[in-house]
């Protein structure tokens, strides 16, 4: 019996050679319904045994239980004598922290560097917490994954240090090079990024993205040589067109030319070719959506939201804080300013706030803010407000006026489920002749004392002066945000 449970351990070992580390000794962790827990450095060093001598880890499942600590006194470029971690390579299984942290991550002079030095198609990673630890690395440097090609990456934070001193590195909070058609989303970082050619708060570069890069916070302070982005070091368009949507940095970003506080760098491509008789050019460039940022930028070209050459990047409902960079461009391609430069009163006037959320007011606003109390908006912040503009008194508040509810509730005379010209027309048509149909049901939801759509100054009657009045907030802009299952007028 012995002979045979110690041919059995030869046979493990042979096949699962154990790596030795200075304070840590592996433990495989418990499995349930095919799910590693992870409760400690010992079974998370296992794991990663475990999947450097799998034949493949494309089913392999883990999640963190517990906090882990692998340097209780957390990891600094300065450290010695401290428990160093190999990075996990080519990772295609799911890895979820569940919102636990790991401390004192220690890698240093890693080519691919982070929890995981790479991952591949089919990966996972989810809810990661990177705590008071130290990364560096000479090429694809993040304190999360390396080189990124997993299918999905949400939920990740960085609170520690990520370095790299090599020329030519990918540096970011979270990702070192993002090249996949993944759903990257939700994560922040509040660590200090250091690098050299391409360095983000979030990611150094993105070579590839076929979904936008979403919902991602830089709070850190982040510098580098050349194309330094408070989200997104460097984006290329050769493969694919990036869209950055809802991003903000609060970060200080320096750079020796190149700085941007939203992304670095935004580079396009243009390709050609012929079709028999004639030929053909194709341009492709990226764009940024209602992102903000209130870091300051330091360096010879510093841009509020993207920098770029001969203003090939779309920025569309973006803003800035101003004095903050010094370059004011318009892009080639919107004809609009990349990114609104507004002053401190501003974002704290809501006036940020409504930019962001495309100049409307949507019942799920992803910006929201409370006036008075918040100097910038929110993003995803349930416990804040709506904020509102009020067209005639140019303000904005958290409480929505009479006339926008007014317009909001009888405005849609047709019933079409849109307020828009055909409305006024319809109106009009009321107005100057009162045989003409128009719908006398009393609004769902607010009851006039002539229970007839249209009238909107509430005066007890339908005339061109609430035509006029619908044509006026027309004319500002307005229109209907159908994502919501009310329909609210976009006029605030």
């Amino acid at each position: 019996m012995k002979k045979m449970i110690f041919l059995a351990a030869l046979i493990f070992t042979a096949a699962f050679p154990l790596c030795t580390y200075a304070g840590i000794t592996p433990k495989e962790p418990t499995k349930t319904s095919g799910c590693y827990n992870i409760a400690s450095a010992e079974n998370l060093y296992w794991f990663a045994d475990y999947c450097k001598n799998a034949e493949s880890t494309d089913s392999v499942y883990a999640m963190l239980t517990n906090d882990i600590v692998i340097n209780s006194g957390g990891a600094y470029s300065y450290s010695t004598n401290l428990n160093e971690w190999e990075p996990i390579m080519d990772f295609k299984g799911k890895f979820v922290g569940d919102g636990h942290s790991i401390t004192g991550l220690y890698v240093k002079d890693k080519e691919y560097a982070g929890l995981f030095g790479s991952t591949g198609e089919g990966a996972t990673i989810d809810g990661v917490v990177i705590d008071r630890s130290y990364v560096e690395g000479t090429k694809y440097v993040g304190a999360v994954v390396g080189y990124n090609q997993a299918d999905f990456l949400y939920r990740c934070v960085n609170k520690g240090t990520v370095a790299s001193y090599t020329e030519g590195a990918s540096t970011g909070g979270i990702v070192g090079s993002h090249n996949s058609r993944s759903n990257f989303a939700y994560c922040q970082n509040y660590g200090e990024v250091i690098g050299t050619d391409y360095t983000g708060g979030i990611m150094g570069a993105s070579e590839r993205s076929g979904q936008p890069l979403r919902e991602l916070e830089n709070y850190g302070t982040v510098r580098g040589n050349k194309y330094v982005g408070g989200i997104i070091g460097y984006m290329s368009a050769k493969s694919a067109q990036d869209v950055v949507y809802q991003c903000f940095n609060k970060g200080n970003i320096s750079a020796v030319e190149k700085a941007g506080g939203i992304v670095g760098f935004s580079d396009y491509y243009t390709s050609s070719g012929s079709n028999g008789s004639y030929g053909w050019i194709m341009r492709s460039y990226n764009t940024v959506k209602n992102c903000y940022s209130s870091g300051w930028l330091s360096g010879a070209n510093t841009y509020g939201i993207a920098g770029h050459n001969d203003g090939l990047v779309c920025a569309y409902n973006c803003c800035y804080l101003q004095w903050t960079a010094n370059d004011k461009t318009v892009s080639n391609i919107s004809g609009k300013n990349i990114g609104e430069e507004l002053s401190a009163a501003e974002f704290a006037s809501g006036k940020a706030a409504y930019i962001l959320n495309s100049e409307k007011t949507p019942l799920n606003s992803a910006w929201t803010q409370d006036i008075g109390k918040d100097d910038y908006p929110c993003l995803n912040a349930l416990d804040r407000g709506l904020v509102y503009r009020n067209i005639l008194a140019e303000e904005y508040s958290n409480t929505e006026d009479d006339l926008h509810k007014t317009c909001r509730t009888l405005g849609n005379t047709d019933a079409n489920k849109n307020v828009d010209m055909l409305d006024v027309i319809q109106i009009l048509k009321k107005a100057e002749n009162s045989e003409y149909f128009m719908p006398i049901e009393t609004s769902a939801s607010q009851k006039q004392p002539d229970g007839v759509y249209g009238d909107i100054n509430g005066d007890g009657s339908v005339t061109d002066a609430d035509a006029s009045m619908l044509l006026d907030i027309l004319s500002r802009g307005g229109r209907v945000d159908m994502s919501v299952g009310t329909y609210i007028f976009g006029i605030y």
